[in-house]
């Protein structure tokens, strides 16, 4: 285990010093990141993102609760998944295969 883990800190440096794997290290460097996509703010990014995972929901059939400060996802029986941050975005929308959401068009 220690070796896997160990391989994978040298490609992430590896892939860091080569420019690959950018990652903001400061707050400021954060909201300079989201500026060119055209979102003021970091915030304002992850609520239009909150707002997509809604509309998708609509697709993949999930149930959205509001109300609780983040949106909150239902798939199926499973327990309420919070959507507070970029990763539970990708999350919930790479759930579900797309064939599987699309085939019924």
């Amino acid at each position: 285990m220690a070796s896997i883990i160990a391989a994978k800190n040298e490609l992430e440096r590896e892939m860091e010093s080569k420019g690959v794997l950018y990652r903001p290290r400061t707050k400021k460097e954060v909201e300079q990141a989201v500026k060119p996509l055209g979102f003021k703010s970091p915030s304002e990014l992850l609520s239009c993102l909150q707002e997509v995972v809604k509309a998708a929901c609509k697709i993949y059939g999930y149930k959205v609760l509001e109300g609780y400060g983040f949106p909150k996802v239902v798939r199926g029986t499973e327990m309420p998944i919070k959507i507070e941050t970029i990763d539970h975005v990708l999350g919930v929308l790479t759930s579900k295969s797309l064939g599987t959401v699309w085939s019924g068009f």
